[in-house]
């Protein structure tokens, strides 16, 4: 806070001296987004608010304090401010206190993303609103209670069971640390900043116990497993020291002393269901005493055993975490929060088991460590990020990490395949805690925030994930397509709609490059939104073929007389449907790929080919029956500031668009790639905008530049996009997202084409974009050559009548010469 917000806040304070009214709550939200979008309504997020008047007034340093974080998000604290200010059913005459009886109830979030519950801690002071940060928080053994506690010493108790929640009477200042004690299930041990420890009853909402331990921050309690369990013992880390605590008694029994040895302690705990403790000091030794005897067992230096396995393995083959491996331009740690002079090694956990010990260091490194061993089993690698906490999911056939790194983020790895698999919290993270059972996990962020998630949610939705994605990736192997039934039953492209969303396939399409061949039928019906009219399409097949599709059809041969019939059929509807199609002489050529992959559904094929003409070919009858010089000229400018050398060469040859572009689009690509590289591209071209194909053909002429300067003369190139030549599709699409993003705006075909528009419901809009002249001119001519031909057809028949007479005139002539022959002789 700078020196005017400061100013301005004791300008506020003097205003309101004598005024003793504040409200206070701590909101266990349902849906952060509902708060946020202002629905303040109490039954509609089910946002749960504690309010007491009996608060002390505090003066403006205790705010400053509380309210660093208040500027994260200003506009929630604007929405809880105004359901505060509403909700006056729970202010009272006089001042009232929260005690047990005020048990409120809270619900659980009903999501299938793990988020059981949101909670923030939200004052009013002096009309400013400030969210208080949280400082320490704990499962109940059972894990059915969670506690948190804020940095104003306020304590909060949730009971799952009951759905109840309720704040205690005790306030405890400068909280480090809380575990719940194993002596009673309402009892927690909490350590504070100055040394004290403290036995809270939750039950009677009272401090039971206090000991001052020692003048440091008390920064870890744990408890033994057997044979020491019935000792009431703790292991209590307070600054550099351990010392074992007896419960009961509430006294240190036992302290471990370094004032000979130049180390300080860093970590100390007991081993689950054990009574060794685990010890780690800042030149990285570990060491393992014995709870009974209190000596040391072993001796292990993780570090140095890691280094040694490093240089016997190749850098490539240590396997390695990564969160972004691209443009990464963020410190790999907080300089602030990691201390180089305490060692490597940065933080611990280990298995529910006990049976696997986890280290991280800050030098990115995680090591699994065999605790009865003590031998490293696995070194993994963290390129980006370094591990500041970390805790084990409980799965026995699974070695899944939950990891807090310091760039705030909590995320879940797979250890045993080196996968990152879930990043549940992207930012603002700062502490995390584990249930004793593993079963809920609470996330503390900057911002005053405590999410907690249900980690069995997390790995079904996990499970479920991984199932379709070998689905998915099986049904690439799959060649046969699935195709759409031929049915005017709407109920069932509704639902391919509702599942096929378009995110979802853009994801698909790049992680794989492509579509599945078994469902591509299904993904580009539902990218081109396809209304599927029926009786519209009947309507136009019910009509005859036009004559210029029956003429131009018997120049087509194909060995497939039902693909044949296909094909006579879609195009006979499209020049039904737009009449420069029964003119255009590229037409059965552009379409045939697609009639033949949508062969056993007309309906789709004809969809799709409207689609393309109104969208992607727009341009392209705009001077019919020339070609479009508009849009060739795109493509002209394009390859002359990308390739102004190629562009030389094309003049020199004599190479105009109409060879090097018009022979590509005219048959979309078809005579230069195979059927695989053919529906590869148009996985694309389907998914992106409907310009996007200019720049596809730009960036093959570019891709091809060394093998179209060495042809030797204008033949050879002009041939050579009439034939297919060796090209990667990968680097064609490649080349043409770069190509479309380096693109200067005034050269940017985006200016030229409209965006894509779906076929409405019950009607195919009329292709209007060719001159509408040439056309009515072109259909006199043809009705002038037509009446000609009938004219030449009728003379020739004519003449083929008279040519027969004449042929039986002279053949009876014969005869009866022959027969006169035959009666002199």
């Amino acid at each position: 806070m700078d020196k005017k917000e400061e100013n301005s806040n004791n300008a506020v304070n003097n205003d309101l001296e004598g005024s003793n009214r504040r409200s206070k709550s701590l909101n266990a939200e349902s849906n952060n987004s509902d708060l946020a979008k202002g629905n303040t309504s109490k039954n509609e997020n089910n946002d749960l608010i504690i309010k007491d008047k009996n608060l002390k007034k505090t003066n403006s340093e205790e705010i400053f304090e509380d309210s660093e974080f208040l500027e994260d998000e200003p506009f929630l604290e604007e929405r809880l401010f105004e359901e505060i200010t509403e909700e006056t059913s729970f202010y009272d005459a006089e001042p009232c206190t929260i005690d047990k009886s005020k048990k409120l109830p809270f619900k659980l979030k009903q999501n299938q993303n793990g988020n059981i519950f949101t909670l923030h801690h939200t004052v009013t002071e002096y009309d400013k609103i400030i969210r208080i940060r949280l400082s320490a928080c704990c499962f109940g053994n059972g894990c059915t209670q969670f506690v948190i506690i804020d940095k104003r010493g306020n304590i909060f108790v949730f009971d799952f069971p009951s759905k109840r929640y309720w704040q205690l009477q005790e306030q405890i200042i400068g909280v480090s640390v809380i575990k719940p004690s194993f002596t009673k299930a309402t009892h927690y041990l909490i350590g504070t900043k100055n040394g004290r420890l403290l036995l809270l009853d939750t039950d009677s909402s009272k401090i039971i116990k206090t000991a001052e331990v020692y003048k440091c921050p008390i920064t870890e309690i744990s408890f033994p497993g057997q044979p020491l369990l019935p000792s009431n013992l703790a292991l209590i880390i307070v600054g550099h020291l351990a010392i074992l605590f007896n419960v009961q008694t509430f006294t240190a029994t036992h302290r471990l002393d370094l004032d000979e040895m130049p180390i300080n302690l860093k970590f100390a705990t007991f081993l689950p269901f054990s009574e060794k403790i685990f010890t780690c000091f800042t030149n990285d030794a570990i060491y393992f005493w014995s709870g009974v005897t209190l000596r040391n067992i072993r001796i292990h230096y993780p570090i140095k055993q890691r280094d040694k396995k490093l240089q016997r393995m190749k850098s490539d083959s240590i396997s390695e975490f990564c969160l972004d491996s691209e443009n990464c331009r963020e410190f790999l740690f907080n300089c602030q929060n990691l201390d180089y002079s305490n060692g490597q090694i940065v933080s611990y956990c280990y298995a529910f088991d006990g049976s696997l010990l986890c280290l991280s260091t800050i030098d990115n490194y995680i090591l699994l460590i065999s605790i009865y061993t003590v031998e490293i089993k696995k070194i993994l690698r963290t390129k980006d990020f370094v591990v500041a906490e970390c805790a084990f999911l409980p799965k026995p056939k699974e070695i899944l990490l939950f990891c807090l790194t310091t760039k705030h983020q909590v995320i879940l790895l797979d250890c045993q395949n080196t996968k990152l698999i879930l990043i549940v919290q992207s930012r603002n993270a700062f502490h995390m805690e584990i249930s004793e059972d593993g079963q809920l996990i609470a996330i503390l962020s900057n911002n005053g925030e405590a999410n907690i998630w249900s980690t069995s949610q997390l790995y079904n939705i996990l499970k479920s994930q991984e199932k379709c994605i070998e689905l998915l990736q099986g049904s690439f192997k799959v060649k046969k397509p699935i195709c759409l039934p031929i049915s005017s039953n709407e109920c069932f492209y509704n639902d391919v709609k509702n599942m096929l969303k378009r995110n979802r396939l853009l994801h698909i399409l790049r992680e794989y490059g492509q579509y599945p061949s078994k469902y591509r039928t299904i993904i580009w019906s539902a990218l081109l939104k396809l209304p599927y009219n029926q009786s519209e399409f009947q309507k136009l097949l019910k009509s005859e073929v036009p004559v210029e599709i029956r003429s131009k059809s018997k120049n087509i041969k194909l060995k497939n007389e039902s693909l044949k019939r296909s094909l006579i059929k879609v195009w006979s509807c499209l020049g039904l449907w737009c009449k420069p199609i029964l003119y255009a002489d590229f037409v059965p050529f552009l379409i045939f790929p697609f009639i033949k992959l949508f062969s056993k559904n007309a309906l789709i094929a004809f969809e799709i080919c409207v689609t393309l003409f109104l969208n992607h070919f727009q341009l392209w009858f705009e001077f019919h029956p020339m070609e479009p010089a508009n849009y060739l000229g795109i493509c002209e400018n394009l390859l002359q500031f990308f390739d102004p050398d190629l562009c030389k060469f094309y003049a020199k040859m004599d190479i105009t668009s109409t060879h090097y572009a018009w022979s590509i689009f005219s048959n979309g690509f078809s005579e230069l790639l195979d059927q695989e590289q053919w529906l590869h591209l148009w996985d694309n071209i389907i998914s992106c905008q409907t310009y996007f194909i200019i720049f596809c053909c730009v960036a093959y002429n570019i891709l091809q530049r060394e093998v179209i300067l060495r042809l030797p003369c204008r033949d050879n190139v002009i041939m050579f996009f009439h034939e297919q030549n060796p090209i990667d599709v990968s680097q064609l699409l490649l080349k043409a997202w770069k190509l479309n993003t380096k693109c200067p705006p005034k050269l940017h075909p985006k200016r030229y084409i409209e965006l894509f528009k779906q076929l409405p419901k019950n009607v195919y809009p009329k292709f209007l974009n060719y001159p509408n002249e040439c056309i009515r001119q072109h259909e006199e001519k043809m009705k002038v050559f037509q009446n000609e031909q009938k004219l030449i057809d009728a003379r020739l028949h004519q003449l083929e009548c008279e040519e027969l007479e004449i042929m039986k005139h002279l053949q009876r002539d014969l005869k009866d010469e022959t027969h006169a022959k035959r009666m002199k002789g």
